[in-house]
């Protein structure tokens, strides 16, 4: 059975955890955080959200934006950058 899609609601912040495969390492270098840093703030302006904060540790994240618009676009969630270490 799939899920249900995702939904934002305006102006209500989400919760986003984002971990590596079987819990691995996907921020192993400076510039991996860098690069994720970078990654966040252009999806911000993409998808007209606020990011009230963000944590970024070994292997996860989390992450608590806040859309400005409704928005069901179910890759806007999976547009985040793929690791490979």
């Amino acid at each position: 059975m799939p899920r249900k899609a995702r939904f934002f609601i305006p102006k209500i912040p989400v919760h986003l955890v984002i971990r590596g495969n079987s819990r691995k390492t996907i921020f192993a270098e400076q510039e991996d955080y860098q690069f994720y840093r970078k990654w966040l703030l252009e999806s911000k302006e993409e998808f007209d959200c606020e990011i009230y904060s963000y944590v970024l540790m070994t292997n996860f994240s989390h992450i608590f934006p806040c859309p400005a618009i409704t928005y069901s676009d179910p890759n806007s969630c999976q547009s985040q950058p793929k690791f490979i270490h």
